[in-house]
């Protein structure tokens, strides 16, 4: 098998979301582990000195943060974004918060808020795409030919996309039908 054949654009794209949710899984696991270790840290500070205790705070601090091109988000605000939004949504939301900070220049004081908002409107986003993708395959399992009132014709009609009445074959039956 040829590498053309082995790796056209729809394997390849098959081959990156399934990275994509690998990287998100070890992502998950790696700060999983920090929590379980700055856990264990956490108990040892008890017995150490002040300032050792704040030596370690201060690694502690670094560790915890995820760096962006132009912003910084910590471990615990990814991954409750992570959970509530799911991993496509996030992803897509810290590409354009970096992209948006790169053309603006202007810093962001929350880049945790900003994100919350654009995944929102991602997600809703989302849903109204697969609510209108089921609406429109609805629409087509439809018989046109089952179509008996003007009414009913004109719905069909307004349900197609308007670049797709002068072509769709139930749109121009029903149009000679009811001399619409």
């Amino acid at each position: 098998m040829s590498y053309k054949d082995l790796y056209n654009k729809f394997n390849i794209v098959n081959e990156l979301l399934v990275n994509r949710y690998m990287l998100t899984v070890l992502l998950t696991n790696v700060f999983n582990l920090i929590e379980l270790t700055s856990s264990k840290e956490r108990t040892i500070q008890k017995l150490l000195d002040k300032q050792e205790a704040k030596k370690i705070n201060r690694l502690k601090k670094l560790e915890d943060m995820i760096d962006f091109n132009n912003f910084t988000l910590s471990n615990k605000q990814y991954q409750a974004l992570l959970n509530e939004y799911g991993a496509e949504v996030v992803t897509t939301a810290c590409v354009i918060l970096d992209k948006y900070i790169e053309q603006t220049n202007k810093p962001i004081n929350n880049p945790y808020k900003k994100l919350k908002e654009w995944a929102i409107n991602l997600a809703m986003k989302e849903k109204l795409s697969d609510y209108t993708s089921t609406i429109c395959q609805a629409i087509t399992n439809i018989d046109y030919h089952d179509i008996d009132t003007i009414e009913n014709a004109r719905k069909y009609i307004q349900g197609t996309p308007v670049y797709l009445r002068n072509i769709d074959e139930g749109c121009k039956y029903l149009k000679e039908k009811f001399n619409l």
